[in-house]
């Protein structure tokens, strides 16, 4: 597949073009579950209970997803862990 990578940000529900990628970040935080249904919802995806649970449990994870009916095409979903001590200092 040959994508062309547009980026941008949106806030409502996005309009996926033919031949898409969507890269998603979640956070590990009290509003998980919430995070992974909204965003099902916004791609018409339906993440099955396995992955789900992965998603949850899982520390740090990535997922590779294929969405035969396209828009978008390819998912890319990376669970993140949110570091209190990160700082930008070197």
């Amino acid at each position: 597949m040959i994508f062309e990578l547009k980026f941008r940000s949106v806030s409502n529900k996005a309009k996926y073009a033919y031949k898409s990628a969507v890269q998603k970040f979640l956070f590990d935080n009290n509003s998980l579950k919430e995070e992974i249904e909204e965003f099902e919802s916004d791609t018409d995806l339906k993440i099955n209970k396995v992955l789900r649970e992965q998603l949850i449990k899982e520390k740090k994870i990535n997922l590779e997803l294929v969405k035969p009916d396209g828009k978008p095409d390819l998912i890319f979903i990376q669970k993140v862990d949110i570091s209190k001590s990160f700082t930008t200092d070197f």
